[in-house]
C-alpha cells in the first residue's frame, strides 16, 4: 500500500524500509536540523534516489512527528519513487495528549482505520505500523500500551510492525510484549541495530523470528559503514539474510544533498559497494533490498 494506492509488489524495486521523508523531531536537541518539511526539497532528493537505482521508500513518520501524507503523495508523484506511509506512535515524549487516556484496543482501532480507510481526510492509507519505540532503561506503561495496540492492529490487518530502539536496548522486551499480544514476529522488524558490535544480542533477537533493522547506514558518527557491512555479511553467512532490512533513517536536514549530505541514495552509491567488498553476491543483494521488502510490505488489510 503506497501513498498513491496499492501496487504490485514487483513494482517496488530497491526499497529502504526505515526512512523519514517529511518529519519534525522538534523535541530533539538538534532543533531545526531535525525538521524535514520542504516538499520541493524532498521531491529533488527522491529524484536523486531514483536516478541512483532506488525504487521505493517507507516513511516511518507516525502521528506526533510531523507526518504529512499529502506532501508525501505530492513528492512521490513528482519523483516517480514509490512511498509507503505509516500509522502508529513514536515514543512517549511525542505522543498526543489523548494517548495517555486511551486503551490499547482504542489505539488499535485508530491504527486499523488508518491502514484500511486512510489518514484523516487525505485519502492516503498507511502501509505499515511504525515506528513505535522505546528509549533507554525501560518501557513506560504508555509505551507498552502502544506496543500492545500495534500487535492488535497487526492481528486484524496483517500489517508489518517496525520499531525504534536506542541502539538495540530493550529489543528483547519489545519482542516479548509484542509476542504476548499475539504478534506475528515474522512480520516485525526491531529497529536500529548494526551500530553496536554486539553479535550475541543480534542473534538472540533473530532467533525469536523477528527481523533486524540495520538502518543507520550513512550515520558514521555512531558506527562506520564498513563495520555495518561486515555485520550484514556475517549475519547473511549465518543464514539470517531474509531477516535483515537495510535503511539510512534520514531525519536530519544535514543528511540531504540540499544541505551537503549524502542523501537517501548513499545506500546505493556508498553502502552497496561495501557489501560487495564484504563478499555478498548479486542474489544476496537482491534478497536484502528487493525480496525482503516485497515480502514484508505485502498484505491485504
Amino acid at each position: 500500500m503506497t501513498v498513491a494506492g496499492p501496487i504490485d509488489g514487483e513494482a517496488l524495486g530497491h526499497t529502504q524500509t526505515h526512512e523519514h521523508l517529511l518529519c519534525a523531531f522538534d523535541r530533539s536537541w538538534r532543533g531545526l536540523v531535525h525538521v524535514l518539511a520542504d516538499v520541493d526539497v524532498l521531491a529533488s532528493e527522491l529524484v536523486r534516489y531514483r536516478e541512483a537505482g532506488g525504487g521505493a521508500l517507507v516513511d516511518l513518520t507516525p502521528e506526533g512527528l510531523g507526518r504529512d501524507v499529502v506532501g508525501l503523495r505530492t513528492a512521490a508523484e513528482r519523483s516517480g519513487v514509490r512511498v509507503v506511509a505509516a500509522t502508529g506512535l513514536y515514543r512517549e515524549p511525542y505522543y498526543p495528549d489523548s494517548v495517555r487516556t486511551s486503551t490499547a484496543p482504542e489505539l488499535a482501532l485508530v491504527f486499523q482505520r488508518e491502514l484500511r480507510e486512510g489518514i484523516g481526510d487525505s485519502g492516503v492509507r498507511a502501509g505499515v505500523i511504525g515506528e513505535i519505540g522505546t528509549w533507554r532503561h525501560g518501557m513506560s506503561p504508555t509505551e507498552e500500551r502502544v506496543f500492545r495496540a500495534a500487535a492488535m492492529a497487526q492481528a486484524a490487518t496483517g500489517a508489518p510492525i517496525l520499531t525504534h530502539t536506542w541502539f538495540g536496548e530493550l529489543a528483547l522486551q519489545q519482542v516479548d510484549v509484542l509476542r504476548s499480544e499475539g504478534a506475528d514476529l515474522g512480520r516485525v522488524v526491531i529497529g536500529h541495530f548494526g551500530d553496536r558490535r554486539d553479535l550475541d544480542l543480534q542473534l538472540r533477537v533473530l532467533d525469536t523470528g523477528a527481523s533486524l533493522g540495520i538502518d543507520h547506514v550513512g550515520l558514521t558518527d555512531v558506527q562506520s559503514d564498513e563495520e555495518r557491512a561486515r555485520t550484514v555479511a556475517t549475519l547473511v553467512r549465518r543464514g539470517f539474510g531474509a531477516q535483515l532490512f537495510l535503511s539510512c533513517d534520514v531525519s536530519f536536514t544535514t543528511r540531504l544533498h540540499a544541505y551537503a549530505g549524502a542523501g537517501y541514495d548513499v545506500m546505493l552509491t556508498g553502502f552497496v559497494p561495501l557489501l560487495r567488498d564484504a563478499g555478498l553476491t548479486d542474489r544476496e543483494l537482491r534478497m536484502l533490498f528487493v525480496d525482503n521488502a516485497r515480502r514484508l510490505l505485502a498484505y491485504l488489510p
